[in-house]
Order: C-alpha cells, then sequence, then structure tokens
C-alpha cells in the first residue's frame, strides 16, 4: 500500500485501481509527544453519526395530516437537513451540547445570529438545540470594549472561528447589532 504524502497541510496518496477493484487505508495520527496514536475507523464513525443523526430525528415530533402529502415530506427533509447541520460545541462544565451551524462548508461554525434564528424557528422540535445556544453564547459572551473585533461587555457573538489563522486575526467577532436582542428573544421563549 502506498504511503501518503503530507503536503501544505494536507495528505495524500496516488493510487491506480483495476476495473472494480477496491483500495483500504488506515490513518494513524499521533496526537501528543508521547507517541500514542489512534486509528481512524471511517466506517464506524459514518455507522455513529448515522445513528446520532437518526436518534435525534426520532425525538422529534412527526407530521402527519390528512391528504397532502407533500407538507409531510417537506417536514421530513427539513428535519434531516437539520440534523445533519448539527456541529458538537463545548459547553461549560465539560459537556458537548448541539447548534445549528450556518451551512457546508465554509459556514460549519456558530453564527450568534443565525444561530438564534434557526434555534427560535426549531424550537417545536424540542428545546436541546436552544437551551444549548443560550448557554454556548453566554459563555462567550463579551466581557471586554475591543473595537478591533466589534466587542463590548454584554454583547453576543456573531462569528466564531478556530484554528491557525483565527488565533491570529478574528477567532470571536461581536459584529452585529441583532444577536443580543435575538439572544433575549430567545431566552424568553425558551
Amino acid at each position: 500500500s502506498p504511503a501518503g504524502v503530507v503536503a501544505d497541510g494536507s495528505i495524500g496518496w496516488s493510487v491506480e485501481l483495476d476495473p472494480h477493484a477496491t483500495w483500504e487505508c488506515d490513518v494513524r495520527i499521533a496526537w501528543d509527544d508521547a507517541g500514542r496514536s489512534a486509528t481512524l475507523d471511517f466506517d464506524t464513525a459514518r455507522d455513529e453519526y448515522k445513528q446520532e443523526i437518526d436518534a435525534w430525528i426520532g425525538a422529534c415530533p412527526p407530521l402527519t395530516t390528512d391528504g397532502a402529502g407533500s407538507l409531510v415530506s417537506t417536514w421530513d427533509t427539513s428535519v434531516r437537513d437539520l440534523a445533519m447541520l448539527r456541529i458538537r460545541v463545548p459547553l461549560p462544565g465539560d459537556r458537548t451540547g448541539t447548534l445549528p451551524a450556518a451551512g457546508l462548508p465554509w459556514f460549519m461554525t456558530t453564527f450568534g445570529r443565525d444561530t438564534l434564528i434557526c434555534c427560535l424557528q426549531s424550537l417545536v422540535l424540542g428545546p436541546s438545540m436552544a437551551r444549548d445556544a443560550i448557554e454556548f453564547l453566554a459563555s462567550r459572551q463579551a466581557t471586554d470594549d475591543n473595537p478591533r473585533i466589534d466587542a463590548e461587555p454584554g454583547k453576543i457573538l456573531h462569528e466564531l472561528r478556530e484554528g491557525p489563522l483565527a488565533a491570529t486575526e478574528f477567532g470571536r467577532y461581536y459584529g452585529t447589532i441583532d444577536a443580543t436582542p435575538l439572544f433575549i428573544v430567545l431566552i424568553d421563549e425558551l
């Protein structure tokens, strides 16, 4: 099996396959200096993700009608789409929650306004995402006055970015006027 080539922050393989042939690859990633590693099993991860999605969808209320099958189909598609747009986020107390992300690929992060509006619109599906949004955004509420990132004490996050570039520029950005009042509305509705 050919070794992967690491370049520019990514890894790739050059593999030639005969028609109908298969190729498998185990990926091992060292996560500390002690040299410990883990094998990423993408099939297992996919199956676990599917189970999580199905469990979340199963906990949502179903829509039934006398006729109007297209309405039920729209409901089911919307619930499944929302389930797949959820991202895991750290909550206070070393817990994990889920929030709706704004979309693939660049917007798989927290946007205060988008998260809050989506949580308001999906409260009929249950309170869990709204509760997680309140906790997550409250724990990242601005505490200082910082014009560079448009932060003022009490202001709710507009956008959160992570990674090397975010560490040097805008990891957190508070430049929206409506996230803070939407945060209060969501608390009231919750």
